[in-house]
């Protein structure tokens, strides 16, 4: 019961940080991806406040530039963060405790040993008393006699074959006693420092985490995000600029629009017509029905 309570409960555990080891993966591709997003967007208000060019240099940027640029760099940090942390999750956690189910479905093939040296050693006993029976019941009844000494020897073979079965059972019962009481003591001391290094690594992982947030705040509390770059203009004045001076994402938005603008809205035929093919056409009428294709309007 022990053995079987201990398997069970290492199992949920074991089920729950897989869980954890998964959604610790996608964190740090989740924050990968953020990142990237972040620096798209600083690179975009760059362009639009044209500072082109000028990535490195995060003093030449207006203030939500500035903010999506810490982001971008802290998202990279928790990213690299959370990979380390699902690394050491697997090698200081899940396999040490995939190790303690191992040793634990060993402890169980013991004991399943043992019980069936048990049940051997049972059918030998039950063999012996059923040949004794035999053996007597020969002795007693009259012109039996014969049968008797067959009766007599196959006792003396059912009773060595017990006492061979009594060793084997002792000697294999002895042992798997001995190594569970080993079990018992020596997986209490590696649960012990399996859950301390879980817990330490826990508590190094947040901490580390706590720290880039933390050290992200204050940078971004010192922006002014009322600083847009646009110096009074409207962002349709700063767009315009922007293509005005060649600038790419001037010239991109300007060839997107044309090209919506100049586009055609496909004229497809209707479907055909459903025949009846069995069926009665009013039920196909009631239950679809087709609508006439009227001609889009022109756009201006």
């Amino acid at each position: 019961n022990y053995v079987s309570a201990l398997e069970m409960g290492l199992k949920r555990i074991d089920t729950q940080t897989s869980s954890l080891i998964r959604r610790d993966k996608d964190v740090s591709t989740c924050m990968l991806e953020f990142g990237l997003g972040c620096d798209a967007l600083c690179h975009i208000d760059d362009e639009i406040n044209g500072v082109i060019g000028e990535g490195d240099d995060t003093t030449s940027s207006t203030g939500i530039g500035q903010t999506f640029r810490q982001m971008g760099k802290t998202a990279d940090e928790i990213s690299k963060l959370s990979y380390e942390y699902y690394e050491k999750e697997l090698s200081c956690f899940r396999e040490p405790l995939r190790d303690h189910l191992k040793m634990i479905h060993a402890v169980k093939i013991a004991l399943q040993k043992r019980h069936n040296r048990r049940v051997t050693y049972s059918t030998c006993i039950n063999a012996v008393e059923s040949k004794k029976a035999s053996v007597h019941k020969y002795k007693i009844t009259p012109g039996k006699e014969g049968k008797s000494v067959d009766a007599a020897a196959s006792l003396a073979r059912a009773e060595a074959t017990l006492i061979v079965a009594k060793q084997n059972y002792e000697e294999c019962s002895q042992r798997a006693l001995r190594e569970v009481d080993r079990f018992r003591r020596e997986n209490a001391s590696y649960m012990y420092a399996t859950m301390l290094e879980f817990a330490k690594v826990q508590k190094e992982h947040h901490d580390k985490m706590n720290n880039a947030w933390g050290a992200l705040v204050p940078q971004l509390e010192g922006l002014d995000a009322s600083d847009s770059g646009l110096r009074g203009k409207s962002f349709v004045e700063a767009s315009a600029a922007a293509s005005k001076n060649d600038s790419n994402v001037g010239r991109e938005v300007e060839a997107v629009t044309t090209d919506v603008q100049n586009m055609t809205m496909p004229s497809y035929p209707p479907p055909p017509e459903p025949t009846s093919n069995g069926m009665e056409s009013s039920v196909l009428n009631e239950a679809v029905r087709y609508r006439t294709v009227d001609p889009l309007p022109t756009e201006e």
